[in-house]
This record gives C-alpha cells, sequence and structure tokens, in this order.
C-alpha cells in the first residue's frame, strides 16, 4: 500500500471486533439498522467484483471440501450450459499487452471494450472458474473462488505468444526470480516499493520481443489455442525446424554437444583444443568409394548415368529424385522472395505515407502559426529577392513551376523522413546489458538469398557449382566381364573394351558422349584422338572422312562436335549445348584415390569445427 495514505481498518480496533466477532453480528447489525446488503445468512459468502473478476470467499466457502453452488457464480454460466458453436477470435500482442481483439470479421482497439468484450465470449462459454487454496501473508491459508473470463484468456494466449518469440533463456530466468516474486510482492501489498520496481523493469524488457498473433477457440469451458504468428519476430525458422530438409541447418550447426550449459565441461573443453581452427589430413584408401559408385547413395549404380560436364556417376533414380527436390526448394525460394519483396514493398509504402502524414501535419501547424516557417520561409525570402531585382511598378506575372513544386515535396519528404528518423533513434531500445538474443541487427530484415536459377550437382563442391539437368545426363554402357563374377550377388567386374583390364580408381576412365561407352584412358588417347600423320596425297580427300573426326571405339558413333561442317554439307542440325543437350565428345570420369590417382584431391580439411563433436 502507499505510505503516504491513512488506512482506517475497523477490525484492527479492539473496540470493532469485540462488538462484531464475525458475520452473523455484522448481518444483524445492518438488518436493525436497515442498512441494504447483497450477502444474507443464507448465502453468507462475500462477493467483490471489478472489471478484471468476481471473488468469493467466507461463509460455507471456509470449508475446503464443500462445492460451490451453481447460483454463485455470477460472471459465467455452467459450462454445461454453454452453446453447442465454438467461438473462435484471434488476440494480437505488442510489446506483451493486448492492442487488438478480432472476432466474426469485428475488431476491438480499446483496452476496456476488447476487455469487456472477452468477458462476454467468456460468460458465454462458461470459461475462468477458478477454486484454489491460498497462503496468506500473515501465514493462514484461506480458500478463494473467482469469476475471470478475460484474464483466462489473455493468460493462456499471452503464454503461447511468448512461447513463440520469446528468448528461451530470458523465459526461463524471468520465470524462476521475477514472475512469482513480482506477484508475491503485489499478494502482499508492497506495490509501492523498489523491489517490485525493480522486478517491474526487468518484466517490462521481457515483453520487448512478444509481438505476435494468437488464434483461440472458447467451447463449453475450455479455451485452446489453434495458431500463433508474427510478422516482426522471425526467433522461429520453419525451415531450421524442419524434419525434411537440412539445407540451413544441420545437426553439426549446434554447439557444445547440444547442451544448454552456459560453461564448457571437461569433455567439451578437450574436444575445443583438439579441434580448434583449421586441420587437415590425407586420407587412407578406406576412406574412398570404389569406382563407378553412386554419388547419392554410394552403392554400385542401377541404371548408370552420368554428368557429362563433369563425370559424376548417380543412378538414374537417385539422382532424378534429387532434381525432383531441387525444384520443389527453387520454387519454395522463388516463393519466399516474392514474400519479401511483398514485405518490403508494403514497409516503403507505409514510410511513404508516414512521411507525406507528418509533412502535411507540418504544413497545416505552419499555416495556423504554431511552428516556424520552415522551407516556405526560404520559398519566401528567394520570391523577396527575386521580386526586388525586378523594376517596380511591372506586373509580375504567375508562372507554375512544376519541377520547383516536387523539388520542394521531395525536400520536405526528406525532411520529415529525418526527423522520424531522429525521433526513432532517440528511444532507449536496448538495455546497457547484452542478451544474445537482441542484438542491433535483431529487428532489421536481412534480404534473404537469391533464389538458385537452375539445379546443381550434388556432386559438385561447394566452391565451384555447375549445374546439372535431365538432358545433360547420358546413360553409361560399362563392359562387364561375365567370367569373374563369383556369385549373382557380388556387382559385375567393369572392363575396358579395348584391353579388358578392370577399371578402376587409377585407370581413369573415359566416357564417350553420346553413347556411354567407357574405356581406360590409355585405349582412349590411342584408339579415339585425331590423327597427326599428314595426309595422303594419293588417296581423294572426303568431307565426310576428314582426319580430325573421332568416332566410338565400340560403335563407330561420331564424336567430333563439328556444327559449321555438319550445316555447310546440308546434314539435319542436332541440337547443341545450348538447349540443354550434352555436346559430343570425351568425359573424364570423377573417381577417388590414393597417392598419384587421387589427383592432389585427396586432402580432407575442416574449418571453423571449434564447437562440433
Amino acid at each position: 500500500m502507499d505510505p503516504k495514505i491513512q488506512i482506517v481498518a475497523p477490525w484492527r480496533e479492539p473496540k470493532f471486533y469485540q462488538q462484531f466477532q464475525g458475520r452473523n453480528d455484522l448481518l444483524d447489525y445492518a438488518a436493525a439498522n436497515n442498512i441494504p446488503t447483497v450477502q444474507s445468512k443464507a448465502k453468507p459468502y462475500s462477493m467483490d467484483d471489478n472489471l478484471s473478476h468476481c471473488s468469493y470467499e467466507a461463509g460455507m466457502l471456509e470449508d475446503p471440501a464443500v462445492t460451490p453452488p451453481d447460483d454463485m457464480w455470477t460472471r459465467t454460466v455452467d459450462p454445461r450450459a454453454a452453446p453447442d458453436a465454438p467461438v473462435d477470435l484471434t488476440i494480437t500482442f505488442e510489446q506483451g499487452i493486448p492492442t487488438r481483439l478480432t472476432v466474426d470479421n469485428h475488431s476491438y482497439t480499446d483496452s476496456i471494450e476488447l476487455f469487456n468484450a472477452l468477458n462476454d465470449i467468456g460468460r458465454e462459454s462458461g470459461i475462468g472458474r477458478i477454486d484454489i487454496v491460498e497462503n496468506r501473508f500473515i501465514g493462514l491459508k484461506s480458500r478463494g473462488c473467482y469469476d475471470a473470463p478475460a484474464m483466462t484468456i489473455l493468460r493462456l494466449a499471452h503464454l503461447d505468444a511468448e512461447g513463440l518469440v520469446l528468448d528461451s533463456r530470458v523465459r526461463s530466468l524471468r520465470d524462476c526470480f521475477v514472475t512469482h516474486n513480482w506477484t508475491e510482492l503485489v499478494y502482499n501489498g508492497l506495490y509501492f516499493s523498489p523491489e517490485r520496481e525493480f522486478l517491474e523493469n526487468s518484466l517490462l524488457f521481457s515483453q520487448q520481443r512478444v509481438n505476435a498473433d494468437v488464434r483461440l477457440r472458447c467451447y463449453k469451458g475450455s479455451v485452446s489455442v489453434l495458431g500463433r504468428s508474427s510478422k516482426t519476430e522471425k526467433l522461429y525458422s520453419e525451415e531450421d525446424a524442419s524434419m525434411d530438409s537440412l539445407e540451413n541447418f544441420t545437426p553439426l550447426d549446434t554447439s557444445k554437444r547440444n547442451t544448454s550449459l552456459a560453461f564448457f565441461t571437461t569433455h567439451e573443453r578437450n574436444q575445443l583444443k583438439s579441434s580448434w581452427g583449421s586441420q587437415a589430413t590425407r586420407l587412407t584408401r578406406d576412406s574412398f568409394l570404389p569406382f563407378a559408385s553412386c554419388n547419392l547413395c554410394l552403392q554400385p549404380p542401377r541404371d548408370a548415368v552420368a554428368c557429362t560436364s563433369h563425370g559424376d556417376i548417380f543412378c538414374r533414380e537417385c539422382i532424378i529424385s534429387n532434381l525432383l527436390a531441387q525444384r520443389k526448394e527453387i520454387k519454395r525460394l522463388e516463393k519466399e522472395d516474392e514474400k519479401r519483396r511483398t514485405e518490403d514493398n508494403e514497409t516503403a509504402r507505409e514510410k511513404m505515407e508516414e512521411e507525406t502524414e507528418r509533412s502535411v501535419r507540418e504544413f497545416e501547424r505552419t499555416m495556423m502559426g504554431l511552428e516556424g516557417t520552415g522551407q516556405q520561409g526560404k520559398n519566401s525570402t528567394s520570391m523577396a529577392k527575386g521580386e526586388a531585382s525586378e523594376s517596380r511598378g511591372v506586373k509580375r506575372k504567375f508562372e507554375l513551376n512544376v519541377e520547383e513544386i516536387l523539388k520542394n515535396a521531395k525536400e520536405e519528404r526528406a525532411k520529415a523522413r529525418k526527423a522520424i528518423d531522429d525521433e526513432k533513434s532517440a528511444k532507449q531500445t536496448l538495455p546497457s546489458f547484452w542478451v544474445p538474443s537482441l542484438t542491433p541487427s535483431i529487428g532489421s530484415k536481412a534480404s534473404s538469398a537469391a533464389a538458385k536459377p537452375s539445379p546443381i550437382c550434388p556432386a559438385s563442391s561447394h566452391t565451384a557449382t555447375h549445374p546439372l539437368s535431365l538432358k545433360s545426363l547420358v546413360t553409361i554402357n560399362f563392359s562387364t566381364s561375365a567370367t569373374s563374377s563369383k556369385s549373382n550377388t557380388d556387382p559385375p567386374t567393369l572392363i575396358c573394351p579395348a584391353c579388358n583390364k578392370i577399371l578402376s580408381n587409377a585407370s581413369k576412365a573415359m566416357l564417350t558422349v553420346p553413347c556411354g561407352h567407357v574405356l581406360c584412358k590409355p585405349c582412349a588417347q590411342k584408339f579415339m584422338s585425331p590423327t597427326q600423320k599428314p595426309p595422303d596425297p594419293h588417296v581423294e580427300k572426303n568431307v565426310d572422312e576428314e582426319d580430325d573426326r573421332v568416332r566410338c571405339y565400340v560403335c563407330e558413333t561420331e564424336l567430333t562436335d563439328v556444327p559449321e561442317k555438319r550445316k555447310k554439307n546440308g546434314d539435319k542440325m542436332e541440337k547443341g549445348p545450348e538447349n540443354g543437350l550434352p555436346r559430343r565428345g570425351l568425359v573424364e570420369l570423377r573417381s577417388e584415390g590414393t597417392g598419384f590417382a587421387g589427383g592432389g584431391s585427396n586432402i580432407a580439411k575442416r574449418e571453423g569445427v571449434a564447437f562440433q563433436c
């Protein structure tokens, strides 16, 4: 209580409580003196009613085992008698304060109207009946019943909004040290106290980011949450929380072995010492895939296909599934980028309206003489100078300069924008101490990364990606040795059709495009390279059999891509790489290996993994 107020408490006067031992004595005194009362000896419990709730205590309620009578509750109907149709509503919170209530396309923004509307909805749905045993400040326990429809609905909505936008550690500390102590101080009448002010500042700080919309359903004594969203707070990320994608968040992104302790354990400290910075190690034979393994499922390929630009091998089913997934992700990113652009345009429009409104308000105040002339005074001065320069007695012609008007309007908007920004920057948005979830950039909208225009090869590195499509894939026709397989379950042995040697990571196989046959690199250089010998002068030269033509060793398919010569001879042109189809020629199949076979790529590095285990 306020220490400056004089409190008159009759119950603390011996003369009073000796005359009136209890409520029955008070009721008798009221009846003898014709004082009207709501209570009676049949209903001796007291009722204290206000906007927030109606409380009931004493009388028959002093026995905690007695069920309150049905006619006692004045603010809610019996839940069993509530309507069968549920009531859906939406509550908007701004910095923890309910600012809007939407029910059946009708909105309430005034705080009193909002609270009364929730009281009416809770009354009709039978929501808000509370029966508890309390602990008084003097050490006694007492039973109390409360009718609080609006408070019950708002409390559930507020807790749910905090779960969406409030930092978990801030909420945990607030609930441990602030909420209970603040409630206890107010309950015990210590509102005017320095400890209450200290705790309340912490409460206000915790509500700075509680901006959300919560959808609720009221039905027969219960209220349940249907959904929640926030336009400004992005603490919850659907992409990061998704269990169907690891693009934005992977298990390796978690730190400290997925613990939430504020300090390092001994094991985590040892891991930190051994993993700090960048490390490199040379891989062994067991670290590489066998030759011609699928880069997605890491198994021998079924219906093998290859990327014609870099020679990466995949199963047809694996790569089609991956391309479809990438197409789906590209569409999602495009929708997200479109949504971001729409929000940016809406923000720009709101800023322009705010600038225009401020400019108009300042102009009106200037016209009424409440403020200085500002820009108008400057224009008047310049006009006066112009008039002084003209000769006396000459009537000045009125001219409407559109460029000057637009220039002045632009300057006024810039001036208004600067004034608005100065007012916002003058407000203290952050406390003197730092909280990880409340950095100065938390409210700014970071521009999302541009959506990739086309799918990329899943086998390419993150530093050097290359595009991939179904048209750029070529079916691989391996030559196999029928006598080398020991059983039907073992994969067939892949050989070079020219020298019958087994293909491996060390042999560097070459793929012919578009027929898809595979030869070892020495045979490909020997049998499928243009001849360097001088032409035979005794043989008539034919355009179709020129020396620079290359054909497949297995099927004699032409591998040389010479579109100019085909066009000159009138041959039918095929679609080229510009239309997505692969270019004819030889492609080296990518393979892994140690030593010379690795080609310098048998070094594994890890960077920035100090907090990963």
